[in-house]
């Protein structure tokens, strides 16, 4: 079965609510681990989606990106750095 993605130690297994009989997935760990789940189709759907690979080459838009935002921060410094001569002269 699964691995339980909220302690990463237990397994999934498949239990009955003893009040209704409706059958979900639970940690094997319980009660130390409290994870349930209805449906073994909705935690894959809530599963997040896997990172980028750190090789991966960025796209031109996030290029362009961090050049505009390279550009604004630079003129940001130099304002900063243009006010604090002002103070020091006064």
């Amino acid at each position: 079965m699964a691995e339980c993605p909220q302690c990463k130690v237990g397994s999934l297994v498949e239990r009955r609510n003893k009040q209704t009989g409706q059958s979900f997935y639970g940690c094997d760990r319980w009660p130390e681990c409290k994870f349930a789940v209805r449906s073994l189709d909705r935690l894959k759907l809530s599963a997040p989606e896997a990172a980028p690979s750190a090789s991966s080459e960025p796209t031109r838009a996030t290029s362009d990106e961090l050049v505009a935002a390279v550009r604004e921060l630079t003129a940001e410094i130099r304002a900063l750095a243009q006010s604090f001569k002002g103070e020091k002269s006064a």
